[in-house]
């Protein structure tokens, strides 16, 4: 199975709701002007105290969601949105951005620490 795997289809963007959630993803840092230095990351759990990997690094960088070897990037990491069966990247857990019932889904967070929720239509 690759990264994206056969998936339901979203009902926006008439895409897979992964590459939907992966458009979501990348529009904080395309619609609102971002400093270069501003880093967006990721926070889940219940009290979003658990980092899950930054939006806007390099594929690089091993704290980012786009370095596939690093935890964050993998789709086998513990931490990782792009784990099918974790706690974070699953359509059934209560913290994944997947489930469009979860209650407490994953944050967007820059270093001033604005926040922008991560949906699932």
């Amino acid at each position: 199975m690759t990264l994206f795997g056969r998936d339901k289809m979203c009902a926006i963007c008439s895409l897979s709701v992964k590459y939907c959630i992966l458009l979501i993803l990348s529009l904080p840092g395309l619609l609102f002007p971002v400093n270069a230095q501003t880093e967006l990351s990721i926070y889940g759990g219940k009290n979003h105290d658990q980092f899950l990997g930054c939006i806007n690094c390099s594929d690089q960088n091993i704290k980012s969601i786009w370095c596939i070897y690093g935890d964050f990037g993998s789709t086998h990491g513990p931490k990782s949105i792009w784990n099918e069966q974790g706690m974070f990247g699953s359509k059934r857990s209560q913290f994944s951005p997947y489930n469009p019932l979860a209650k407490y889904p994953p944050l967007i967070i820059d270093e001033k620490r604005k926040i922008t929720r991560i949906f699932y239509y």
